[in-house]
């Protein structure tokens, strides 16, 4: 008798550590998961500000050199930087949602917003992330770009003729 009780303690000490071992495994499991998901969004959040940034930046070396209706700004951004994303056409954050960017003019300041609608792919939201370079005594985008707002949108590539 007293070794059929052994048996059965040691039993159930068995199913213990097995139920403990797999509520561990689960929790170290979702805790790993729950670790990448947030090392890949912060990995996509600094690729789409670099994205951002690469924009303004090519942006800023591009406009001026000639009239702003002839340019095709995607095709400008591209030339220099043939690594910023596209997606049908247009570029992309790293969530694949198109970037849109505002080119206005006032008075002496020319101002670039570039957007991306974040993890969520929703404009206006708080999650979104915005860069804003502004421009002044440029004289060169001065004399290229209207007063007002010259560009409103994503930057689409345009198929060649």
């Amino acid at each position: 008798m007293f070794s059929a009780v052994k048996r059965v303690k040691e039993n159930n000490m068995r199913k213990e550590v097995k139920r403990f071992l797999m509520i561990a495994t689960v929790i170290i499991t979702a805790l790993t998961l729950h670790f990448a998901y947030s090392v890949l969004r912060q990995v996509k959040r600094a690729t789409t500000y670099g994205t951002l940034s690469a924009i303004y930046h090519n942006l800023g070396k591009a406009l001026g050199a000639k009239p702003f209706v002839e340019y095709d700004l995607a095709a400008e951004i591209l030339e220099r930087r043939p690594d910023i994303p596209l997606k049908n056409g247009r570029i992309v954050d790293a969530w694949e949602t198109p970037i849109i960017v505002k080119i206005e003019r006032a008075s002496n300041v020319v101002l670039v917003t570039s957007i991306s609608a974040g993890p969520d792919k929703k404009m206006g939201t708080r999650d979104d992330l915005v860069k804003k370079i502004a421009w002044d005594d440029e004289q060169d985008l001065l004399e290229t770009i209207e007063e007002g707002v010259v560009w409103d949108g994503p930057l689409i590539v345009k198929p060649h003729e």
